[in-house]
């Protein structure tokens, strides 16, 4: 049975080799941006834990951390032009390669979008890079839409 719950620092190994997972698929397709090799440090990792607006959670399969999720509330825009909205935005979502299509990202994503309505959010967002078809079918199947469009050109 699949448990989701905050991780404690004694989870950085797992968490840093499931990021590593999905860092190896980003720098697959974008080695421009991304370096070779995933850099999420345990300092990293401690502050994420310890920063008041993030909600890190991950999912367990016994003992076994099989998933990684991780969002936190953005700050207001201070454009006046924008009405105000409470963002909460999802950095990571990661499930380990072998355990994929079982359900545990769904999960994750649950249970993100029920502390972040917990904080006060009224909008959930996310980056997805537009290489990751699976990605943006994954959003897409638990409601997401598109909101914006990033364009690029490499100089």
């Amino acid at each position: 049975m699949i448990v989701i719950h905050k991780p404690t620092i004694d989870d950085y190994a797992a968490v840093r080799a499931l990021v590593a997972q999905v860092h190896a698929l980003h720098h697959a397709a974008r080695s421009d941006v991304y370096a070779a090799d995933a850099h999420f440090s345990r300092e990293y990792y401690a502050a994420l834990l310890a920063d008041e607006n993030g909600f890190p959670i991950a999912a367990y399969d016994g003992d076994k951390l099989v998933g990684f999720a991780s969002a936190f509330m953005k700050p207001a825009n201070p454009n006046p032009a924008m009405l105000p909205h409470r963002i909460a935005y999802i950095d990571d979502i990661c499930v380990h390669s072998r355990c994929r299509g079982r359900g545990i990202g769904r999960l994750l994503y649950n249970e993100t979008v029920r502390l972040a309505k917990e904080r006060g959010a009224d909008t959930l967002m996310l980056t997805v890079w537009a290489f990751n078809e699976s990605a943006i079918r994954f959003y897409k199947s638990l409601g997401m839409t598109e909101r914006n469009i990033n364009m690029e050109m490499r100089l």
